[in-house]
């Protein structure tokens, strides 16, 4: 038996085995309403079963919810479960990859359905360890209070990794990607390739992460104009390199591509080696079912494997810490103890390592979960799954006040893209580039 997979084994025996926390076995069965963007067939696969497993004296019963809060109009009325569960770090109904959480929180906190409870007093009731927790993501939830309260909870985080096609990196004899490259080393990497090989390092939302990945903040803080320009002039001189290589060799993908699967018949065709993509960086859902991307492209045969995501050499902060998925418990909930309860168990080592084995990224600071991260997906055995969870990580931690103004903040967003987009066509120099960006970034810096 492979030493790896029997590790795993062992470890997770010893995980489950320790999982005792409080179970709250109420004298007639309690039925909670779980609001997801989860399929049916999903949410009893991955949610219900195992709750109802571990807690006999609850049901949950299923109300379909919107993917995304991102536009408070598309959570029905009727929308009054007693948990959401929602997805926040990945596209937007606006179609931006920003975690429109900050402004969809005031949003649905005010909704007359499902007020958002705040989840500090039964954190402090139950001990709920959030030192458990990946400290880049708590940091994260706590900057997204609304009026001083915490009432998300970090369910998955969202994955990154450089992704490169092994197949065009033999064809053309140049050595493979390694982890801890930095941007300036990938550049390096795609010079050494012919010019018709393909890449897709920046793609529309590329800047974005690489904005979380500097620990620009989408809250307003406190920070001086000129720490914000060092902050963005890192991006844009990163993006003058991007402008800097061949033309052909940017790729992006077909308009039409509606699905991961058509995406990846475009990748194979054109010969793309490199991708930062927002699209490898989730699990995916299509009609029938949710899937990995990683093995979603082992299936279509393309030699696909990662290493960690490309650092700024000049910066203490490497990796983005992203929130993908959440929880919230409503604050007209008549059985708010036992919610907790489920949320809790949702975010226990048993039910992380549970998720992490079928390729949803834990939320926990745990390497016994992390070691054990796809170990369940067919086809992953031999790719470098430690990639997505690099050990040298300095979080970002800041506070401030979110922005409620969801107009104000599309246009600050739009504007920032159609700079790095004009970076890109040579249309730009960098003192003017970063003089746009910091006006439309001013929504976010209170000036010390």
């Amino acid at each position: 038996m492979n030493k790896t997979v029997l590790l795993i084994m062992v470890l997770s025996l010893f995980i489950v085995g320790c999982e005792d926390g409080l179970k709250l076995q109420p004298k007639h069965k309690v039925t909670l309403v779980f609001t997801t963007f989860l399929k049916m067939d999903e949410f009893e696969t991955l949610i219900a079963d195992p709750v109802e497993k571990h807690f006999p004296g609850i049901k949950l019963k299923y109300e379909a919810g919107p993917p995304s809060p991102s536009i408070a109009e598309q959570w029905p009325v009727s929308a009054a479960g007693d948990i959401r569960h929602t997805m926040v770090g990945a596209g937007s109904a606006r179609g931006w990859d920003v975690d429109y959480i900050p402004t969809a929180i005031p949003e649905m906190s005010s909704y007359t359905e499902f007020p958002a409870e705040n989840l500090t007093p039964y954190i402090q009731k139950y001990q709920f360890d959030i030192g458990s927790i990946d400290p880049g993501l708590w940091n994260r939830a706590e900057s997204l209070q609304v009026n001083g309260e915490l009432s998300v909870l970090p369910y998955s985080k969202r994955l990154y990794a450089l992704y490169y096609n092994k197949a065009v990196f033999k064809k053309y004899g140049v050595e493979y990607p390694i982890d801890g490259m930095t941007w300036d080393d990938v550049v390096e990497l795609v010079r050494k390739l012919p010019s018709e090989v393909r890449y897709e390092l920046s793609s529309y939302d590329a800047w974005v992460n690489m904005a979380y990945q500097l620990g620009i903040s989408w809250i307003a803080h406190s920070i001086s104009l000129e720490e914000a320009k060092t902050q963005w002039m890192e991006i844009i001189r990163l993006y003058e390199e991007l402008a800097g290589l061949p033309k052909s060799s940017q790729w992006s993908p077909p308009r039409d591509t509606s699905y991961f699967t058509q995406y990846l018949t475009s990748y194979k065709q054109d010969e793309v080696a490199l991708s930062t993509s927002s699209w490898w960086y989730m699990t995916m859902l299509n009609d029938k079912q949710r899937y990995f991307a990683l093995q979603e492209a082992v299936k279509a045969g393309v030699d696909m494997d990662v290493v960690t995501y490309p650092e700024f050499a000049n910066s203490p902060y490497q990796f983005p810490d992203r929130i993908e998925q959440a929880l919230q418990m409503n604050a007209k909930s008549t059985h708010k103890e036992e919610a907790f309860q489920v949320m809790s168990y949702l975010l226990s080592d048993e039910h992380q390592l549970r998720n992490a084995k079928l390729g949803i990224g834990p939320v926990l600071d745990n390497p016994v979960i992390q070691v054990s991260f796809a170990a369940e997906i067919p086809g992953l055995q031999h790719r470098n799954m430690p990639a997505y969870f690099p050990k040298s990580n300095v979080h970002t931690s800041t506070k401030g006040q979110l922005v409620d103004q969801v107009k104000v903040l599309d246009r600050s967003i739009n504007s920032i893209y159609a700079v790095f987009q004009d970076i890109l066509a040579h249309k730009v120099d960098e003192e003017t580039a970063a003089k746009r960006i910091l006006e439309s970034y001013k929504l976010f810096i209170i000036e010390e």
